[in-house]
């Protein structure tokens, strides 16, 4: 029965990180070829354009799905760009430092079934393929996302899809905390298959009409990365509580504006006095934040040298009276409000479905 589905491993399963070098940058998939495609590389092809940057983190996690007939691992590969060199550790990534969105994300598309690889022109004129597009399409509210464009192919001849954020989100528009940024998101559908669910040439998961059994796995781990691999790691560009605190930064300058006139109007020096110690204690609090963040960025990243120098050498940002209240009020929102539980509206049916 093709009803039957069954998970295997954590969503997260199959975690691991590696460093680039600037020349291995610009040629991503020679470096993850093999676990990403499930098949030993023949030639090298670039995963997606190399960034400005060429200090680029990879981590990778797989999402795995069975039935009786077939198998699907979905392996992601998201890219992350930082200010620090050497290899990470496999520990969990740091809690105080942020991941922001710098530009509109591309994810981009690969595709094997059973060890071969899938060429780009079938994967994009595949089922498969516009039905990530739909996932995203019937959930862009809920993500924060202003549009999805279709599948189209890259400069590197593999098929992509950009999301644009809604609330145009660049490092500059945020508060000055540690982040770093992500650039891109790549998505390699492992499909294994017995000889029964494919014995028919033109029924298979890269197809033009997707078989429901094929797309109950495909509902399953787009699901589960919509969910997990999206909204949960990255709180801070997808989902509704981003969207929430988005609607509530404007009002912090405004809270503090009237604090500041209520200070300014009091006739009462102590009075005075004990607010201007407050808001230097928010910029002191900050401040050590700021170098905590960071020397547990370069921790995590394996630059202890780095560390040590940034104690002594570095400038972190001197923050005004304003930014210091609006950050700590950021900060208790994130702290204070709970995340809600992303609830993924299944893709909507097209007439040859």
């Amino acid at each position: 029965m093709w009803t039957r589905v069954r998970r295997r491993g954590a969503v997260e399963e199959g975690r691991r990180w590696e460093r680039e070098s600037p020349v291995e940058c610009g040629q991503r998939a020679a470096v993850h070829y093999e676990w990403l495609c499930g098949v030993w590389p023949c030639f090298r092809i670039p995963v997606c354009s190399a960034p400005s940057s060429p200090r680029i983190s990879m981590l990778t996690a797989s999402l795995r799905v069975a039935s009786d007939h077939c198998r699907l691992a979905l392996n992601v590969v998201h890219a992350l760009q930082s200010e620090y060199d050497g290899p990470p550790p496999k520990t969990r990534f740091p809690e105080d430092v942020d991941v922001v969105l710098a530009s509109d994300l591309v994810f981009t598309l690969l595709g094997v079934l059973n060890g071969v690889k899938i060429a780009p022109d079938d994967l994009l004129r595949s089922q498969l393929a516009q039905h990530l597009v739909d996932y995203f399409q019937a959930n862009a509210k809920e993500l924060g996302l202003a549009a999805v464009s279709s599948m189209y192919l890259g400069d590197d001849g593999l098929p992509k899809l950009k999301v644009v954020s809604s609330r145009g989100l660049t490092p500059d528009s945020e508060l000055r905390r540690v982040h770093v940024t992500l650039v891109g998101i790549d998505l390699n559908y492992v499909w294994r298959t017995n000889s029964d669910s494919t014995s028919n040439s033109l029924v298979h998961p890269f197809s033009t009409h997707l078989s429901l059994p094929f797309k109950i796995l495909l509902d399953n781990v787009i699901c589960r990365l919509v969910k997990w691999q999206l909204v949960r790691r990255y709180p801070l560009i997808f989902g509704p509580w981003c969207q929430q605190l988005h609607i509530e930064r404007p009002y912090f300058d405004q809270i503090f504006r009237s604090i500041l006139a209520i200070i300014a109007r009091s006739p009462n020096p102590s009075f005075r006095k004990k607010c201007n110690r407050m808001l230097q204690t928010m910029q002191e609090r900050h401040s050590t934040s700021f170098t905590a963040a960071a020397a547990s960025l370069a921790t995590y990243f394996g630059s202890s040298e780095d560390s040590h120098e940034m104690d002594e050498d570095s400038e972190y940002p001197v923050l005004t009276d304003e930014e210091a209240f609006s950050l700590s009020m950021e900060i208790r929102y994130r702290t204070c409000l709970r995340r809600p539980q992303f609830k993924v509206l299944p893709a909507a049916l097209h007439p040859e479905d």
